[in-house]
């Protein structure tokens, strides 16, 4: 894992790079924050931030790249995304002629505390099969206090199935204060 004692940022190239994170990330000191921009994004260990901003694109630079991949992929049981003090910006866009999914947070918890605020942005790949999902949460949490929850899908798909936002087995979005879903 890397430890940061401000924060840590990953610039990749939009068109081509996968930013794969397999280690747990802990920007603890001051406002450091953690931002990850490539093509798509995997993530399937812990990103923390004591009072920083999480931000993760993974969407092509806003332009389709060829591909079978989600935008955003944060995935595994007891895998947490969260900031004590700061927000989440989730935006991911799945391969361009595919249906994978703008985001998918799968068995994992995104959370902020205090008034942070989680954003979620989510565009499905532009194929012409079934399921094209803009954001599919499965057995996710995904949590605020007092900050605001916004959950924008968009599905591209062109047949069956294909929707906005997908919110599957036992998915929990919600705020635990005072913040507006």
């Amino acid at each position: 894992g890397v430890v940061a004692s401000g924060g840590f940022t990953v610039n990749g190239n939009t068109t081509n790079s996968c930013i794969s994170v397999t280690g747990a990330i802990n920007a603890s000191g001051g406002v450091g924050g953690v931002l990850l921009n490539g093509r798509n994004v995997a993530v399937t260990a812990n990103i923390l931030s004591a009072a920083g901003d999480i931000a993760i694109y993974g969407n092509g630079g806003g332009v389709y790249q060829a591909g079978a991949f989600d935008g955003v992929r944060i995935s595994g049981s007891g895998v947490n995304v969260s900031t004590t003090g700061g927000n989440i910006t989730l935006d991911g866009q799945g391969g361009g002629g595919s249906v994978h999914k703008g985001v998918n947070i799968t068995s994992a918890q995104v959370a902020t505390t205090g008034s942070g605020a989680v954003t979620i942005t989510g565009v499905s790949g532009n194929g012409s099969t079934n399921n094209a999902y803009g954001i599919f949460n499965f057995a996710a949490c995904v949590t605020t206090v007092n900050g605001a929850l916004t959950i924008n899908g968009t599905s591209c798909g062109t047949i069956l199935g294909s929707v906005g936002v997908v919110l599957f087995s036992s998915t929990k979005v919600l705020s635990t204060g005072s913040g507006n879903v």
